[in-house]
């Protein structure tokens, strides 16, 4: 991040964004200086207060570290966007870009951090699910359902085909 203000490309689901700055010789830059900033994409009001990122990130996490960043006097990096556990794809900001504008000039050797979970083109995941295009791949998941995740998990026949090009899945061949 050079720029004050500046819209990042996303082009997906975004699940984390981490404003940080780890320098190689001294560690980390502050951004306890950064109390305020404005971001269009995440629909904050005029000049948010950052300590309400950190006061969800410590509802949100599950454990924390003995030097945890976002946790120090001087925090050395910012959580925009916090990853929940068992995190549903449509509970995520979906974006071409995020729009940061930090009201002043970023630290020294500022980095925007994102986790993001992309779309796969429909016939790209027809291929790799082994069908001829989007309309066999619907058809067999209305007939047959689909497996999320491990192969001993059930079939699901209640799906949202679009979901299938953003998570790994497979099409339970032969009914159920």
């Amino acid at each position: 991040m050079s720029q004050q203000e500046f819209d990042y490309q996303v082009n997906g689901q975004l699940r984390s964004a981490i404003l940080s700055s780890k320098l190689a010789t001294t560690g980390y830059s502050s951004w306890a200086s950064f109390a305020t900033l404005n971001s269009r994409t995440l629909k904050l009001p005029a000049a948010f207060q950052t300590k309400l990122f950190f006061d969800e990130y410590r509802r949100e996490a599950d454990t924390f570290g003995a030097n945890d960043e976002f946790l120090l006097a001087a925090p050395g990096a910012l959580p925009l966007v916090v990853p929940r556990d068992k995190q549903k794809i449509g509970a995520m900001v979906n974006t071409k870009s995020l729009h940061i504008d930090l009201l002043a000039a970023p630290p020294t050797s500022a980095r925007l951090i994102t986790d993001t979970v992309i779309e796969r083109n429909a016939n790209q995941s027809a291929t790799q699910l082994g069908y001829d295009g989007p309309g066999p791949t619907g058809q067999a998941i209305r007939q047959s359902g689909v497996v999320v995740g491990a192969a001993g998990n059930y079939p699901l026949k209640a799906f949202n085909g679009d979901l299938a090009r953003y998570m790994p899945l497979r099409v339970k061949k032969g009914g159920m």
